[in-house]
């Protein structure tokens, strides 16, 4: 959406500066708040109107203090103007309350918008208060960390006002807020942003004798599950009745369906079955049952479980393993009842990875235990038992009642507006994608003085919007050693542009605070090492070294001690031992880090490098040893990194102690000295396969997995004879490995003499790293 549409949507009519933030909206979750926060605070920015009675006296009010709230008020804090007052007004004093010590609860930035492709990404990767998928309980603690964070950028953001806000008061210059019918400040706000988002369920909280759904008292959605793991309890058989088919309801349904899973196993579960091969027939039948149910014509109610039983339930049949699967993680021993008043058990807002849990169950569930009643009413009877329709009254052990958000209770105060503006919102004819972030917000939010740049160059090669296109080429985004992707689109960009030159303007132009100037550096710099053009990339290297303590300080990236870390390893690692690089990761990180360790990994790698290049065997050896010196001081600290921080680390780690015991067994003179480095090299490779997938070098083509395979096979030519069957196949697989590998790639740790002579044919990437930089 553009920042018209956005204000449009948002803005109330007859008023100066009051916003709703997704009160009316169909999707409303976590992360899709804070994206709407971020582009609406974008766009008041942007407009100069706003931004001229936002200057009247630097005052903004923010009613709700959940994600949107924190959001918009962390947006404001970090856009750097220079505001009086932030202001959060929320009814309970700690922000996220609902969410904090959730740990039953899953939330994913896009679950909403599975199975579409990129759905599966975890990282929510906002420019600030940024999360990544996980329990409520973890995400509230990241966007706390991530809201505390932006204090430093301006004294404006003031301590949470605690209370339920009753009134907003329009006055000639500005708004009052009223809680509990009291003033809370002097002076009136130029801004208000009504962030009321998801608010209290019905249920929770004063029971409401005229309202039948508020008869009944529940617990929060947030509150601990009482049945997460096995029922505590001796009766032969347990009764479980869940009434409510939105996605909350849904949820409770597979919690209570499946034993020992959290909702987020559950939903990692299906998602890895459906990843595979042959599954690609049950997402598109989802999303056309999906897109059925959002076009049906105006009065028609698709009945969405219907089509799922009739359309995938078979594919889902056919699918043994995972029926199978699903089947031996029911709960043994239980009945459930869930129940809808609606006309249809599945609704169209609700998410379809819990339509297909809950629908996976009832597939999987042989024994005929779970009960589905819709279109019909219930009664909780004075003996605490259910009556569902005119059906026997049965006892139940667990209740669990999801009637939805209080939403005429959490309006109620605004009603004056809100009606204003839910006379022009319209429902839906299509799923509502989750909202995407603009550009203009990211850049806003993510560099806070991209704007306030001094100069624009009048000509030259420098151009603020090339250099941020450039960021958006597939490949220059992240960089991924092992995608072909990555290499062909750096190439693209590099035959296009000419990164050093560009660079030059910006330092003669004066703008070389270009946050995203800095990325183009690295990636381009990072891509011409990796595939051997080490002159080209230093030179890249070397002008953003010169000139990243100012960028660094002016974007105010959160990362700049891992930019310098990366500069260092880059500009001086191919070239010396990694002192540039470790001095600078000991700054950084301190000195028992993991970039520390990383980059001592490395300077092992080049001293065994060094020594290979030694004209004869004494100052091999010298060099050897010392490299074996230093890969034994880090034993235990690496592998216990490498155990935590993934698989990276441990496999480069025993990658250099395999390497280095095959460079021994080059040089020693007796045949049983060879034998025992060769075999001592295969337990350094066996070490390092322990953290990788068994697949990994064919699957991922991974680099360093590859290279793994590579000692593997030249430590077992010493052992075994050429024409050994088992030797032949190892080298077979070795040669599908690198043929995976892109094309581009450098192989820094072997000659192209020594990989041609492990596999029996040339083969490989292309290019080869020279003396001085290998």
């Amino acid at each position: 959406m553009t920042a018209s549409e956005i204000l449009q949507e948002s803005h109330v009519p007859g008023t100066d500066a009051l916003f709703f933030l997704g009160c009316f909206s169909t999707r409303v979750t976590l992360y899709s708040q804070q994206v709407r926060a971020l582009n609406l605070v974008d766009a008041i920015l942007s407009d100069p109107e706003l931004s001229a009675i936002l200057s009247r006296h630097g005052r903004v009010a923010i009613i709700g203090g959940g994600a949107g709230g924190m959001t918009a008020a962390a947006a404001f804090a970090k856009s750097g103007r220079p505001l009086e007052t932030i202001q959060i007004y929320e009814r309970n004093p700690e922000l996220l309350h609902l969410q904090l010590g959730c740990h039953d609860r899953y939330l994913h930035p896009l679950l909403y918008d599975w199975p579409r492709p990129g759905a599966d990404r975890t990282d929510a990767e906002l420019p600030l208060m940024t999360w990544k998928a996980g329990s409520a309980g973890s995400v509230a603690l990241a966007l706390r960390e991530g809201f505390d964070s932006c204090r430093k950028y301006t004294s404006a953001l003031r301590p949470v006002i605690p209370g339920k806000v009753t009134k907003i008061r329009p006055q000639e210059d500005g708004y009052e807020v009223q809680v509990d019918g009291k003033s809370m400040s002097e002076k009136p706000y130029d801004v208000v942003l009504l962030c009321i988002g998801f608010g209290y369920e019905v249920g929770v909280g004063i029971r409401d004798a005229s309202d039948p759904r508020k008869r009944i008292r529940t617990t929060s959605y947030w509150d601990p599950f009482p049945i997460c793991g096995p029922i505590k309890n001796p009766a032969p058989e347990h009764k479980i009745f869940i009434s409510g088919n939105g996605d909350g309801g849904l949820a409770d349904f597979v919690l209570s369906a499946f034993i020992y899973m959290s909702h987020e196993a559950l939903c990692d579960f299906v998602m890895s079955h459906l990843n595979r091969h042959g599954t690609d027939a049950i997402k598109e039948v989802l999303l056309e049952i999906d897109r059925m149910a959002w076009q049906a014509p105006v009065g028609f109610e698709l009945d969405i479980f219907r089509e799922y039983d009739k359309r995938v339930r078979p594919l889902l049949l056919k699918n043994k393993l995972l029926v199978a699967e699903a089947a031996r993680k029911l709960r043994p021993n239980v009945r459930i009842w869930f129940h809808t008043n609606e006309r249809h058990l599945f609704k169209r807002g609700s998410a379809i990875l819990n339509r297909l849990l809950f629908f996976l169950a009832i597939v999987a569930d042989e024994e005929k235990q779970i009960h589905l009643y819709s279109n019909v009413k219930f009664d909780i009877l004075p003996d605490e038992k259910i009556r569902i329709g005119d059906n026997e009254p049965f006892s139940v052990d667990y209740k669990f009642f999801r009637f939805g958000p209080d939403g005429r209770d959490n309006l109620e105060p605004f009603k004056e507006f809100s009606d204003k503006l839910s006379d022009v919102t319209k429902t839906p004819a299509e799923y509502p994608l989750t909202p995407k972030l603009n550009w203009a917000a990211f850049v806003r939010f993510a560099h806070p003085h991209y704007d306030l740049r001094r100069h624009t160059p009048p000509r030259g090669n420098y151009a603020p919007e090339i250099v941020s296109s450039i960021t958006m080429v597939p490949g220059f985004k992240r960089f991924m050693w092992d995608e072909a992707q990555t290499y062909d689109g750096m190439e693209r960009v590099l035959r296009s542009y000419d990164i050093a030159k560009i660079s030059r303007d910006a330092d003669r132009y004066g703008v070389d605070d270009d946050p995203f100037l800095m990325q183009v550096r690295l990636r381009a710099g990072e891509y011409l090492a990796s595939v051997g053009r080490l002159p080209e990339g230093n030179e890249i290297y070397a002008h953003a070294k010169g000139k990243s303590d100012i960028v660094l300080e002016r974007t105010q990236l959160e990362n700049k001690h891992e930019i310098k870390t990366i500069l260092a390893h880059q500009l001086y690692g191919h070239l010396d031992t990694h002192k540039a690089e470790i001095e600078a990761a000991t700054a950084g990180f301190g000195k028992e880090s993991l970039p520390v360790y990383k980059a001592k990994i490395c300077s092992a790698c080049r001293i065994i490098a060094a020594g290979f290049n030694k004209e004869n065997r004494l100052q091999k050896r010298i060099n050897y040893d010392i490299a074996e010196d230093l890969l034994n001081s880090m034993w235990t600290p690496v592998v216990l990194h490498a155990s935590k921080s993934g698989p990276f680390v441990g496999c480069l780690y025993f990658l250099q102690r395999a390497k280095l015991c095959l460079r021994y067994a080059e040089i020693e003179w007796i045949h049983s000295g060879r034998i025992k480095h060769a075999e001592q090299a295969l337990l350094f490779v066996n070490d390092g396969k322990r953290f990788l997938d068994e697949t990994a070098a064919l699957e991922g083509a991974s680099v360093f997995s590859t290279y793994l395979l590579v000692c593997e096979l030249m430590a077992k030519a010493y052992l075994w004879d050429a024409s050994e069957p088992k030797l032949n196949e190892l080298r077979r697989l070795v040669v599908k490995a690198v043929e995976l590998l892109p094309r581009q790639v450098a192989m820094c740790h072997f000659t192209a003499q020594e990989m041609e002579k492990a596999t029996g044919v040339r083969i490989g990437p292309r290019a080869l790293l020279s003396d001085e930089g290998g």
